[in-house]
């Protein structure tokens, strides 16, 4: 049976953090999963991670250049299509183990939701929040909803 959920790692030259974050997806509760790295053209050796993991449900998209991030993660949905779901991870998140069974659960609580985000905190600092979403002001300026609130 075809995992109803793809996690797309769009990635350019994130090193080590791209490893983390690959060794905390695999680690994941829920193992039902595709994930796809989405390689900008990287030049640091960081998409050798996919392979080094060993771990089938991963595999590695290269692309030619960096198209950007919006786009890369355009073409891992298309690599992955069709699916039920899809959850972008950045390759410096390490998410908990139980994260995309929270996401998972959370969707099937919130069936008419069209998208769903995770409280993200400081790596560092797990007491400090980094942010539970974007938001932006009527002047058009951006900021993250509970940065850097404990």
């Amino acid at each position: 049976m075809a995992a109803s959920v793809a996690v797309i790692i769009v990635n350019w030259n994130a090193g080590e953090h791209l490893r983390a974050c690959l060794r905390a997806l695999a680690a994941q509760t829920e193992a039902g999963f595709r994930a796809v790295v989405v390689d900008n053209a990287s030049s640091d050796g960081s998409p050798a991670a996919v392979a080094e993991l060993g771990d089938p449900r991963f595999e590695l998209l290269t692309l030619a250049s960096n198209t950007g991030f919006a786009c890369a993660n355009n073409a891992g949905a298309r690599h992955t299509a069709p699916t039920e779901f899809i959850a972008l991870l950045n390759p410096d998140a390490v998410p908990q183990p139980d994260w995309l069974a929270a996401l998972l659960r959370a969707a099937a609580q919130q069936p008419d939701a069209a998208g769903l985000g995770s409280h993200l905190v400081d790596l560092a600092r797990p007491s400090i929040s980094d942010g539970t979403g974007d938001c932006y002001h009527w002047s058009g300026r951006a900021f993250r909803r509970d940065h850097g609130v404990a």
